[in-house]
């Protein structure tokens, strides 16, 4: 028998063999047992029946077995009766729900159904095809309507056209409007497609410390049609060398002689941040985006040991700046914190959904990002109001520094440990790469003590499946 995905006729017989050894312990009275030794289980499962039948006995009537003496949260009786059936579940109400029960009983019945019509045990379903269309609907997030010819370049165009001298970034010194921001990136775009012919979708390498210019070379690689791709330059040389050739790049924005430190060996072009000292008015008419254009490349950490390049489409942030400004109530009066590392994907939550909504978004420098008192300090002082941090960062935050100024702060990237209730408006997400930032969502209102990560983001469908991609009750 395949023990990985075995037949059900492979199965009911491996089962049966278990059972016909297990009577040579049977000695000694169960119950009994559990009450010596203080055994605590989860779950009793019985099954009564068969016993007299296949001819005449002298034993007289059967009587069901009793249990009275040992209760389990949970005790799953099955016995026949007539040409059917019967499940009987006994369970404690501090642990489960009557609808806990129903539900297992349903899928019990459900797997019992389907493993007299499918071969492979792994094929047999648990869910009943009656129960499907509730289980999609307890998955699907709330519709959301927008217009869905934008791109992320439109969007934030958008709000250049609305308030073109308010601050859009801010780093150290750097304080940079709206206006600024989408003249230059428009110069810098026209720069590249003039002098390196870059074409729509193709990876354009960023290899920066935290600055405007994490906003600055992306937006404007983004206008010219192509996708930009983190590079962190404290990667080793093996691994950007690697990004690099499985994506093709061929051009790397970056600043200083951070490319020739890091990567020695890369044969491409390099744009420094000098050149925008200098550039040109643009002059070239720049592309017409597509909403299924990509405009990142991510590199994960990969499940076979090599990075995994994961690339994301305009469609996919503008409906995730959409949520994230309708959600956490995002208006141009809200001062963004960016402390997420560039080469993370939370970098694009902090900066792309507050330019949407016309709000300023605040680069946190690289010596403050782990001093937690500085960095309040700073919060504090530029009066910021909305913060994504990793979820060990964040929670440290959330429970040390009782006097911040934040309105609300996210945080996700690992399990959520428990804490009191925050004095701010506190989210627990959660969501891979792939679904563009984060898939759900989480209020933490009250103490939390679990691993609750909550609904579906707007236009979401989430789907609890097996390893056969089967749903699971």
């Amino acid at each position: 028998m395949d023990s990985d995905n075995p037949t059900v006729e492979a199965f009911v017989k491996a089962m049966h063999q278990q059972l016909q050894q297990s009577y040579s312990h049977d000695y000694y009275p169960y119950t009994k047992l559990v009450e010596r030794h203080s055994i605590h289980l989860g779950v009793m499962f019985v099954y009564q029946g068969g016993l007299f039948e296949g001819g005449d006995t002298d034993f007289g009537q059967p009587i069901s077995l009793q249990l009275d003496t040992v209760k389990f949260p949970l005790t799953f009786t099955i016995y026949p009766q007539d040409k059917h059936y019967v499940i009987h579940l006994e369970y404690d109400g501090r642990t489960y729900s009557r609808h806990d029960m129903e539900a297992i009983g349903q899928s019990f019945a459900a797997l019992a159904s389907g493993m007299t019509s499918c071969n492979l045990l792994s094929e047999a379903a648990t869910v009943s095809p009656a129960d499907v269309p509730s289980l999609l609907q307890l998955g699907r997030g709330e519709t959301m309507d927008y217009d869905r010819t934008d791109t992320l370049v439109s969007l934030i165009q958008r709000q250049v056209r609305l308030t073109p001298d308010a601050t859009a970034i801010v780093y150290q010194n750097t304080r940079m409007t709206y206006r600024q921001v989408d003249e230059l990136t428009d110069r810098l775009a026209s720069y590249l497609l003039t002098h390196y012919h870059v074409k729509p979708e193709e990876a354009v390498g960023v290899m920066i410390d935290r600055s405007e210019l994490m906003l600055i070379y992306p937006l404007a690689i983004m206008k010219a049609g192509a996708a930009y791709m983190p590079l962190d330059f404290h990667f080793p040389e093996d691994r950007l060398q690697y990004m690099c050739e499985d994506a093709d790049v061929r051009l790397i924005l970056s600043e200083g002689h951070r490319v020739q430190e890091a990567m020695p060996n890369f044969k491409g072009d390099v744009v420094l941040s000098s050149v925008m000292d200098s550039l040109p008015e643009s002059t070239t008419p720049l592309p017409q985006l597509l909403t299924t254009g990509r405009y990142v490349l991510l590199y994960t950490s990969g499940s076979t040991g090599k990075p995994k390049g994961v690339a994301l489409e305009h469609r996919n942030i503008v409906n995730f700046c959409h949520w994230y400004v309708r959600q956490f109530r995002m208006t141009p009066a809200d001062r963004a914190v960016g402390y997420a590392n560039f080469g993370f994907d939370a970098h694009m939550l902090d900066i792309y959904p507050a330019l949407s909504a016309g709000a300023s978004v605040y680069i946190i420098p690289s010596d403050m990002r782990l001093d937690l008192t500085a960095m309040n300090e700073y919060i504090k002082q530029q009066r910021l109001t909305i913060a994504f941090m990793t979820t060990q960062v964040g929670y440290m935050f959330a429970t040390t520094l009782r006097d911040n100024h934040l309105r609300l702060l996210s945080i996700g990237g690992e399990k959520l440990m428990p804490l009191q209730k925050p004095d701010l408006e506190f989210y627990n997400v959660y969501g891979p790469t792939e679904c563009t930032l984060f898939s759900t969502y989480f209020r933490v209102d009250t103490d939390y003590d679990s691993s609750l990560i909550g609904r579906p983001l707007a236009n979401y469908q989430l789907y609890v499946v097996d390893p056969q991609m089967q749903l699971v009750p």
